[in-house]
């Protein structure tokens, strides 16, 4: 390592959780491009077991760095290291860059990685190149020159350019002065160079240098630039005039032609000049329109990977329409789902160019360089979305030792993993990638793996345990310096799986791990049932057995063998995964209620019924609950009072439970009641009306039985109940209910009804058949309120009357025929008015 600053007093980075303590040192570096920074990494196994760590670096393409011991085992209270060399490619831009070194298991998924960081500084180094076109200008006293800066550095940078030549005759214009470069970026000065010009003989060649350098000072360039760059044009500036001019100088005919050719050659150089001026200026923009600006397009897309998933961190370049471009019009990265835009495009013809870390370059579609990159015409103010490409990833390689008594003849292959098929008493097989036998060495490499995926790299041997790696390889990645140990497999396993009741259960799922490696198996079917078999197994070892069963609840078990220690007898029993609620619901009066809703939650489940309507009327049941878990339980059903009743369910025997039985009462109330006379029996048609700030009803009093009325389903509340009938004063009650409640009313006593009673005679006989009408005093005489006729015996009497009222009464003799008398009386309520003998 040279350059980077690692002194021994740097400060160091830790982290870790219950397994490993993860040290590096140091946490921060200075490290220039082309130089190689150390970092230590120190890793701690903190647990009680032997445990095999991966070591891996984030953030930094694997060509960048290397790794010493990408793979660490290590016994309990075991310290190992591993050393890393890093180092920047040009690239990278200046400032902290932020590196991660990850500690993981290989093989196990059920715990997160840990994950340190350290940061690396890259310095600033500012760089830029510049070109000058056209190369050669040939004009008289002045010529425009286009020069082209490049920042080429990692760094944003303000540029300036500087004209020079050896005379010290020349001057120029630069237009702008200063131009901001940001890393990448390239810029356009336009420069406007002048110099005396000679009158007579030959052209004069002045040599000119472009200077562009950083900081941007004028007018001369500083002593010592932090970064500059140079290039040289020729400026050839003709006489005014021709030697020829001076040698026919005395010829007048000869020197009035030669002038009017001078004339003439002046005039086209002059519409020459003006028209490259012109199309300069339009190159340059200089005759567009302040403030108008064509609507800018944009091109967008996402990069994939061909083995699955977006790209994140894929570097984009849109360069101009030329085969020989070598500056991007506009570059970016991906972002984590591998998409990419780029806005505020002028119109125009552009090709695009992708490259990611392990991935290498692919021109739009799939051309290896810009020639065969496919144009894409980009309109004004149009937006092109769908430039998609998919990324090759380069091959990667496993290499590494198998160590232990005897390698010799172990096969080592590396696998893509398969998922169990399902229905079957067999695990999937997996797709074997690649394979090779060992010799006594030890060693092996397997290389041309397709990247990125996930395999697995598995080193068997009869007699041996099967060792099983997890390798997760990234685009290009290639793991060097594995380590597998060979261990004798002479231990087993065998037993069954039962469920709470003893059956077997065939198919169940089982793997078995020493936190190194994981064995699995499945449960057999047919006569040999709920039976399994872990072989080969390296003694002594604590390993962890767990079961994954569909329906159950997952089990696991720890087991120790000894030195070639057997067991062959061992139980597994299941618990459900799920239970069952029962039960039936009553009215408060004992009858079954079906129809009612039945709702059980708890945690992430929510499962609802209905009881029985026919058949075993109010009974319900929920299955499939999950257990173990505590549910409440709610009752709820239309003119019902909601309950609710909170139940556990364990897993196991208790998962099924029944007699989960709740009585409802009714949520809403009846009223009922009986209307009498005063001093008399019951009495019919007496019209009753209910109110509450809810509910208005209206009833009357029944003929049969006489006098009873009843309102049901009333909410529970207050009510004004009122008895009213035609001539007898009306009653009203206030009446509370609550819910359930069967209220009885009265009797109520009502007056009784007003009446007008009187007996008619002529000449002192009484009189039958007399017409008597009586008439509201309002009313009269155009509306009689009542009419009736006098009897045999001259009486008569007029009832249902409104009262207190008064009123006309008149005697018409025959009925209908003219008032014989009338007669104006007051009524009041509930009484009798008798008239007594009325003399007509």
């Amino acid at each position: 390592m040279s350059g980077a600053d690692t002194s021994s007093g740097a400060p160091r980075s830790n982290v870790g959780d219950d397994r490993l303590r993860l040290d590096i040192a140091p946490a921060r570096v200075e490290l220039n491009v082309g130089e190689q920074a150390e970092i230590t990494v120190e890793v701690t196994n903190t647990s009680d077991t032997i445990r095999m760590f991966q070591v891996d670096v984030l953030g930094v393409d694997r060509s960048d760095v290397i790794i010493t011991a990408p793979v660490l085992q290590l016994f309990p209270e075991e310290r190992g290291s591993s050393v890393l060399y890093v180092s920047l490619p040009a690239s990278y831009s200046a400032g902290p860059h932020r590196l991660g070194v990850r500690i993981s298991e290989p093989g196990v998924t059920s715990v997160p990685d840990v994950v340190g960081e350290f940061d690396v500084v890259a310095p600033a180094m500012p760089a830029l190149e510049v070109t000058a076109d056209p190369s050669t200008s040939t004009g008289g006293s002045s010529t425009t020159f286009i020069a082209t800066l490049f920042n080429t550095g990692n760094t944003t940078i303000e540029a300036g350019v500087t004209v020079t030549d050896a005379e010290r005759v020349v001057t120029a214009e630069v237009s702008p002065e200063v131009v901001s470069l940001p890393p990448g970026a390239r810029g356009t000065v336009q420069l406007d160079v002048s110099g005396p010009r000679p009158w007579f003989g030959m052209p004069v060649i002045r040599t000119v240098e472009i200077t562009a350098h950083t900081p941007p000072e004028m007018p001369r360039l500083p002593d010592e630039p932090d970064a500059s760059s140079f290039t040289a044009v020729a400026f050839a500036q003709r006489p005014r005039l021709s030697r020829r001019a001076v040698s026919i100088a005395g010829l007048l005919i000869a020197v009035t032609v030669f002038a009017l050719v001078i004339n003439a050659s002046f005039a086209s150089v002059a519409d020459l000049s003006k028209a490259n001026e012109a199309l300069l200026k339009q190159s340059l923009g200089a005759d567009e329109v302040a403030g108008e600006r064509a609507d800018p397009g944009s091109i967008g897309g996402s990069v994939s990977a061909t083995t699955g998933g977006g790209i994140d961190g894929a570097t984009v370049e849109i360069y101009e329409d030329s085969t020989s471009a070598v500056v991007p019009v506009a570059s970016t990265v991906t972002d984590a789902d591998g998409v990419y835009s780029f806005g505020s495009l002028p119109a125009g013809v552009y090709r695009v160019r992708f490259t990611a870390a392990g991935f290498g370059e692919l021109w739009y579609p799939d051309g290896g360089s810009i020639a065969d990159a496919f144009p894409i015409d980009l309109g004004t103010g149009s937006t092109t979305d769908a430039v998609d490409i998919a990324l090759t990833g380069q091959v990667g390689a496993v290499a590494g030792r198998v160590i232990g008594e005897d390698p010799t003849g172990a096969i080592v292959a590396v696998e893509i993993p398969s998922d169990t098929i399902e229905g079957s008493d067999e695990a999937g097989v997996a797709t074997v990638v690649a394979a090779v036998e060992i010799d006594a060495t030890g060693t092996f490499e397997l290389g041309q793996l397709p990247t990125p995926s996930v395999y697995q790299l598995v080193v068997a041997k009869d007699g041996y345990a099967t060792e099983t790696l997890r390798l997760d390889l990234s685009a290009g990645e290639s793991v060097r310096g594995l380590e597998v140990l060979l261990r004798r497999g002479d231990g087993r396993i065998t037993g069954t799986v039962v469920d709470a009741t003893g059956t077997p259960v065939p198919g169940v799922d089982l793997s078995a791990s020493d936190g190194i490696s994981t064995f699995t198996t499945r449960t057999l079917s047919g006569a040999s049932a709920g039976t399994f078999e872990f072989r080969d197994l390296t003694t002594p070892v604590t390993l962890t057995l767990a079961a994954e069963p569909e329906g159950y609840s997952p089990q696991s078990v720890t087991l120790t063998l000894a030195d070639g220690q057997q067991i062959n007898d061992l139980r597994i029993v299941l618990a459900a995964s799920t239970g069952s609620l029962a039960g039936t619901v009553t009215g408060a009066d004992g009858s079954q209620l079906g129809g009612v809703t039945v709702r059980a939650v708890g945690g992430e489940a929510d499962a609802s019924t209905r009881t029985l309507s026919i058949g075993d009327v109010g009974a319900w049941r929920l299955d499939g609950l999950p257990v173990p878990g505590d549910y409440t339980v709610t009752f709820s059903g239309e003119g019902l009072q909601t309950q609710a009743v909170a139940v556990s369910l364990p897993a196991g025997a208790g998962a099924d439970r029944s007699g989960v039985d709740v009585i409802l009462s009714p949520s809403l109330a009846s009223m009922s009641g009986l209307v009498v006379e005063i001093g008399g029996s019951e009495i019919g048609g007496v019209a009753v009306d209910l109110a509450s700030s809810s509910v208005t009803r209206s009833t009357i009093t029944a003929d049969v039985p006489a006098g009873q009325f009843r309102f049901d389903n009333l909410p529970p509340g207050s009510y004004t109940l009122s008895f009213s009938r035609v001539g007898s004063s009306p009653q009203t009650l206030l009446v509370d209910v609550t819910a359930g409640q069967a209220a009885t009313i009265g009797p109520v006593e009502i007056e009784a009804q007003a009446r007008i009673t009187g007996v008619v005679t002529r000449a002192g006989v009484p009189t039958a058949d007399v017409g008597v009408q009586a008439y509201r005093l309002a009313d009269y005489p155009s509306t009689a309120a009542a009419t009736t006729l006098t009897a045999p015996d001259g009486s008569f009497t007029i009832i249902g009357i409104d009262a207190p009222e008064t009123y006309v009464i008149e005697f018409r003799v025959p009925a209908g025929g003219p008032v014989a008398e009338s007669r104006t009386v007051f009524l009041p309520a509930g009484q009798t008015l008798d008239m007594d003998v009325v003399e007509l």
